[in-house]
């Protein structure tokens, strides 16, 4: 049986395509889901469909007028789905992307960098994948990006950061600015010990360039890792658990993580930092919602003390196949217990 991985691109593709879909009935996104998951399924089993004819390391199948692209790795039996387009497109073989009306050749920021897409909380945000997928010091349950490959707390190099510096550089010297160039991607991006240098670099060369930064917080018990990322204007860590039987539950954390640890690294990185603190909470019914819990949680964000707390909950199916996204009734319950913390629901209003 093969594994299925979306590549970043694929990624975005899924986003502006459902987005799109989204116009027309409130079903049509579903139901295009539902069958593209279908095929995926029977790609798991036999990957074999035709070539496309434009360029034969790819093969495709089609959902509806979308073509998937992809690519078979028979060593490590793994399908990579690079691409979701509109077939009635004139892609060329190198597959060109379209952004603001300017070409983008796919070869030169395919590998490390995506985007930008339209992001809730940042707005049109550049994402920077640092580490390899699913590269992490988590397991988290709700995780859309799969299933954590390599479960590490090791900090190393690992994508070269010139390249990721090229890719970056590239972008912003060619197109619009985003709102935000964004460190997270598919995996934990304070893992990669080239993140201060990319930040340092990009602060003195685009001066007026946002850097935001997405984390686990798990690191952030190493001061110099508190260091490297203190130029950045918004760093967006998370906080899911605060007692380690639910942390355990609900992230699966490398052995010797533990609550206490991140708790207090945070606290730190609120006394050091001078920039914007959004502490994402990730609210799974069953697990982290119970009236203990959240008093807890109470306590430990008061001592944090971020500029926003942010309730999020399931989008889309995560590793654990019987989570189930929050209903709004349940993170409006729990918004009011932790008044008057600053608090604000993100999630998509399931019911």
């Amino acid at each position: 049986m093969y594994r299925i991985v979306l590549m970043p691109k694929a990624k975005v593709d899924l986003v502006t395509i459902t987005a799109y879909l989204s116009k027309f009935y409130e079903s049509t996104p579903r139901k295009f889901i539902e069958e593209l998951e279908k095929k995926l399924e029977t790609l798991s089993f036999s990957p074999w469909y035709m070539k496309w004819e434009k360029n034969t390391e790819y093969r495709k199948f089609f959902v509806r007028r979308y073509m998937v692209l992809y690519q078979v790795d028979e060593v490590t039996l793994t399908v990579y789905i690079h691409r979701i387009v509109n077939a009635m497109l004139n892609l060329k073989s190198d597959i060109e992307v379209m952004e603001d009306r300017k070409v983008y050749d796919m070869k030169k920021i395919r590998n490390h960098i995506y985007g930008p897409i339209r992001s809730r909380r940042l707005g049109n945000s550049l994402g920077v994948d640092m580490v390899p997928h699913k590269t992490c010091s988590l397991d988290c349950v709700y995780c859309e990006c799969g299933a954590t490959t390599v479960h590490t707390m090791e900090r190393r190099e690992y994508i070269d950061t010139d390249s990721i510096i090229s890719e970056i550089d590239d972008y912003l010297s060619s197109a619009p600015p985003p709102d935000y160039v964004t460190f997270g991607g598919s995996g934990e991006p304070t893992l990669h010990s080239g993140l201060g240098r990319i930040i340092r670099h990009l602060k003195e060369r685009f001066p007026s360039q946002k850097l935001a930064l997405l984390t686990n917080s798990t690191l952030l018990g190493d001061r110099g890792l508190r260091e490297e990322i203190l130029p950045c204007d918004l760093i967006l860590p998370s906080l899911d658990a605060v007692t380690d039987k639910v942390f355990r539950e609900i992230n699966v954390p490398v052995a010797g993580i533990d609550c206490v640890g991140i708790i207090n690294a945070l606290i730190a990185l609120s006394a050091e930092y001078r920039g914007q603190m959004w502490l994402e909470v990730f609210i799974a019914p069953g697990i982290n919602d119970s009236d203990s819990e959240v008093v807890l949680f109470k306590e430990a964000i008061a001592r944090i003390n971020p500029a926003r707390v942010q309730l999020n909950s399931l989008d889309r199916k995560g590793t654990c196949e019987t989570l189930a996204p929050a209903p709004i009734e349940l993170l409006e319950g729990i918004a009011r217990r932790l008044e008057p913390l600053p608090v604000e629901i993100v999630a998509k209003r399931n019911g």
